[in-house]
């Protein structure tokens, strides 16, 4: 009993470390999968000065509000659960969706000429939804803290999720 005891605060440490870190890299793979088809999509594509042309290939405007639920991205974060109903829907408050150069501001990265990049901010949450309707019961704010024993407890904090991903244009403008 002693030992649990003692070994327990460790052990529930490990595994929600393991827990937080695989659900946060496992999100970052899935929005970097949805900016690589993105990408590519608009790659093909003319005319990316119009932004409702830009947001009707990517399935969503810059602020994250879908405008098309069959576009590719759409897929890729719908089916990860990523979106407010689930596999439809709108992306989370504090969501970006931007296509540089055309809606780069000045603490993107800027890109070689003939080129377009997807940038996709999603923020993460570690317990709960980022969803603020979704998390009207939850008792955790933007981070959670493991006690391990003395000391102060080891927090694991919620942040923002930001993937890049860059192609040559095939067309264009």
């Amino acid at each position: 009993m002693i030992e649990l005891a003692l070994s327990l605060p460790f052990f529930l440490l490990i595994m929600v470390t393991i827990l937080y870190f695989g659900r946060f890299f496992y999100m970052k793979q899935v929005v970097l999968s949805a900016c690589q088809e993105g990408v590519a999509d608009l790659a093909l594509s003319a005319s990316l000065s119009d932004p409702s042309r830009r947001e009707t290939i990517l399935g969503f405007d810059q602020t994250g509000k879908q405008v098309n639920p069959n576009s590719r991205l759409s897929a890729i974060l719908g089916a990860a659960g990523l979106l407010s109903a689930g596999t439809s829907g709108d992306l989370p408050p504090g969501s970006l969706v931007k296509v540089l150069p055309y809606d780069a501001d000045a603490a993107d990265p800027s890109l070689a000429p003939g080129t377009v990049a997807v940038k996709i901010t999603y923020p993460f949450k570690f317990i709960g939804s980022a969803f603020p309707a979704q998390n009207s019961d939850n008792e955790f704010n933007s981070n959670f803290g493991v006690y391990a024993g003395e000391g102060t407890a080891v927090n694991f904090r919620d942040s923002l999720i930001s993937e890049i991903a860059v192609c040559g244009k095939q067309l264009a403008d």
